[in-house]
């Protein structure tokens, strides 16, 4: 990603946060209202454990299960 491109997220007021590099999860479940994954175990787990939604985006048959599984119980939209 470019950087005047993450500078415009950085030093803006908007919603949206692009991070560039490692971020700890347990802080973002605690800062955001609802999270859009791409449904590993990990990111799915900690926003779900901080009662925070997730919109998922799952890439392989093992995340796609996951995912469904959130969806299932409520927690989620796959």
């Amino acid at each position: 990603v470019p950087p005047d491109f993450l500078a415009k997220f950085r030093d803006s007021q908007t919603n949206v946060m692009i991070a560039d590099s490692a971020i700890s999860l347990g802080r973002v479940a605690t800062e955001c209202d609802f999270a859009i994954t791409n449904g590993t175990h990990g990111t799915v787990a900690a926003m779900l454990r901080a009662g925070v939604p997730t919109l998922n985006f799952p890439l392989t048959l093992e995340q796609q299960i996951f995912c469904d599984r959130v969806s299932n119980c409520g927690m989620g939209i796959t």
